[in-house]
């Protein structure tokens, strides 16, 4: 599998829509219909849901699946997160309009902290402030809102990837305004980020969701990283019976090392006795 950056992930979305054909405002919507059977799958009884958008195409992913929650009978409370008189992203404007066409009431506008819900401790939180295309560390109220919700104790589902996390490196990125989620539901294919140890307190458990992203798309994504999946290995496997020989289906190779300070500290430890 594939671990892509920004801008390749970007190419192989446009590629989805031109080829497939599909709009974008489908492509979402199919993303949001994954999204929400596996957040329903791992939380079957679940009935009240706190749903936090931000005016990106992340959060028109979240509009989209708390309208696909409420579908389903789910209790949901729905917040959109935004700077004053800022602009959403056309996406995201459709999914504001087809929530409150279903609901008949407008979402609850943030602006301000101060406007922020309570969130009670051992709830359900989406969170869908920010995707993958963030670069440099949140501020103002949307800061404000992942510090709310990091605090509330709640149970808390990042959709793609953690608000406020940067897909790649993050030695520049404030820990405070990222999103520290349980899980993590990834789309068609994981962040380089959550490779990293450091960054798991914000990741959670994070799993990939297959959005059915053109195949051809991703074949021809350039990138240097790979992630060994069981699908990758099945074919590697083959059938073995019962008295064969070890040696009859080849040899493996274990390269390993000690961690560099261990082995810095074994190298000086040698040159100080001789």
């Amino acid at each position: 599998m594939k671990i892509l950056s920004v801008e390749e992930t970007r190419k192989i979305d446009a590629f989805t829509i031109m080829e497939e054909p599909i709009a974008s405002i489908d492509l979402m919507e199919r993303a949001a219909k994954a999204l929400t059977d596996n957040l329903l799958r791992m939380n079957p009884d679940e009935n009240k849901w706190i749903v936090f958008a931000g005016p990106g195409n992340n959060g028109g992913d979240a509009l989209a699946v708390a309208r696909l929650l409420t579908y389903q009978k789910r209790q949901v409370e729905c917040y959109l997160i935004t700077l004053p008189d800022q602009t959403l992203s056309a996406d995201c404007d459709t999914n504001r309009k087809r929530w409150e066409a279903l609901t008949g009431a407008s979402i609850h506008l943030i602006t301000t902290s101060d406007q922020l819900p309570k969130i009670n401790k051992g709830s359900i939180v989406i969170d869908g402030l920010f995707g993958s295309g963030i670069n440099r560390p949140l501020i103002a109220i949307f800061a404000h809102c992942v510090q709310h919700i990091n605090t509330s104790g709640a149970v808390v589902f990042a959709l793609d990837i953690p608000s406020g996390l940067f897909s790649s490196d993050n030695c520049c990125n404030d820990p405070k305004s990222v999103i520290r989620a349980t899980h993590t539901l990834t789309l068609q294919l994981p962040k380089e980020a959550f490779f990293y140890a450091e960054n798991s307190e914000f990741t959670g458990n994070w799993e990939v969701i297959d959005i059915k992203i053109h195949p051809e798309g991703i074949r021809r994504a350039e990138t240097s990283m790979y992630y060994t999946t069981k699908d990758d290995l099945h074919p590697l496997l083959h059938h073995r019976r019962k008295f064969d020989h070890k040696g009859t289906y080849g040899h493996a190779l274990l390269v390993a090392g000690s961690p560099w300070e261990s082995w810095c500290s074994s190298i000086g430890s040698k040159s100080h006795h001789a």
